[in-house]
């Protein structure tokens, strides 16, 4: 079990070259090692490898903007950028066979399962070989439980877990635990923004590009009662 995670940096999407390449910079110096964009065209990922080097881990999340014959043309632009993975290319995201296909002929590591509901589907997902990383999410998959068993399947398989972490609340709690359980995850997700407040203060404020598990009962930490006091709105 380990005490520290590192994160990666999730940018938003910024359709901006200019603006991923600068927040790559600040992120570096942050003590981030890894940067995720969130971006659909070329630019942005030719100017975020510009600004942190040929060894930076750059993954690209494109939401499953493009059909299979875009993809196609898209990744053959995308091969001199050496991405560390290309996640959720295809509409719709459960056309396996077509990602399959995508993934023998691109080369590029591909990555999906944001939105698979079961460890069933990602079953069909590794015996469909679309996928050299699988990134469930534990608050659509199950929760912990079914997260552990598409990790089983994922080891039969010989594909990576990768969560799909995208949250500041339980969720990223849960996600954080499940990975420190686990031997070979080797970042979380997290958002690159700076947040007005955070329910759980600053304990999960990266640190260096690491962020420490909480190890109280539970989840490892409660929520701050005057953060929800604060930020509470009434239902009616």
């Amino acid at each position: 079990h380990r005490n520290e995670i590192p994160a990666y940096a999730s940018l938003l999407k910024y359709q901006d070259p200019e603006v991923c390449a600068r927040l790559t910079e600040e992120a570096l110096g942050r003590g981030y090692r890894f940067i995720k964009l969130h971006e659909n065209t070329i630019e942005p990922v030719a100017a975020t490898r510009a600004a942190g080097g040929d060894q930076l881990p750059i993954m690209l999340d494109v939401n499953c903007s493009w059909s299979p014959h875009q993809a196609r043309t898209m990744v053959e632009s995308l091969a001199p950028y050496n991405l560390h993975w290309l996640e959720e290319p295809l509409w719709p995201p459960e056309n396996f066979e077509a990602l399959a296909q995508l993934r023998a002929e691109s080369g590029i590591p591909i990555a999906a399962g944001e939105n698979a509901c079961t460890a069933w589907q990602f079953d069909q997902m590794f015996k469909d070989g679309a996928v050299d990383y699988a990134q469930a999410s534990v608050t659509k998959v199950g929760g912990l439980t079914e997260m552990r068993k598409v990790a089983t399947l994922a080891e039969v398989a010989n594909v990576r877990v990768q969560p799909h972490s995208p949250y500041f609340g339980p969720g990223f709690l849960a996600t954080l635990h499940f990975i420190a359980s686990s031997r070979d995850i080797e970042s979380i997700e997290r958002f690159y923004v700076d947040l007005e407040a955070n329910m759980y203060g600053n304990t999960l404020d990266p640190v260096n590009g690491f962020i420490r598990v909480p190890d109280s009962p539970g989840l490892g930490i409660d929520p701050d009662p005057v953060f929800i006091k604060k930020y509470r709105t009434d239902s009616g």
